[in-house]
């Protein structure tokens, strides 16, 4: 379209597709200065959602994009959360179950790690049984 200007506003039927476009967004957010004042106002308009996951991130991006900071922005939001989300949840509810009045410290959570001949093993198994 010749003036993208007048769909200023994210709609899309299932929360899952929004969260999708927030992520989208930030992302070139974060790598055009051009767009960002428009995709601010995207993320602005998108913290009022229906849905509290795409209302968080809308939030986060935004708060984050504001800032103008590159190196925030390469650790939020470029590069992909790498912690084993299992251990995090075990973490986080053993957290909420203790009686501290410390910060949870995010540090605790083991690094995920990824086995590729594993992961390209079950894949490959996938991709046969999906043909046969």
């Amino acid at each position: 379209t010749t003036t993208p200007a007048e769909y200023n506003r994210v709609i899309l039927e299932n929360a899952p597709a929004r969260t999708a476009v927030v992520n989208a967004l930030a992302k070139f957010g974060a790598a055009s200065e051009e767009l960002l004042p428009n995709i601010l106002l995207l993320l602005h308009r998108t913290t009022l959602d229906q849905d509290d996951e795409v209302r968080d991130r809308a939030t986060f991006y935004y708060q984050l994009l504001k800032h103008s900071d590159k190196a925030l922005n390469s650790a939020n939001i470029f590069n992909s959360m790498n912690v084993s989300l299992s251990a995090l949840e075990c973490l986080l509810h053993r957290y909420t179950m203790e009686s501290t009045t410390k910060p949870f410290d995010g540090r605790s959570v083991p690094i995920q790690t990824f086995h590729v001949e594993q992961t390209r093993a079950s894949m490959l198994t996938f991709i046969f049984f999906v043909f046969i």
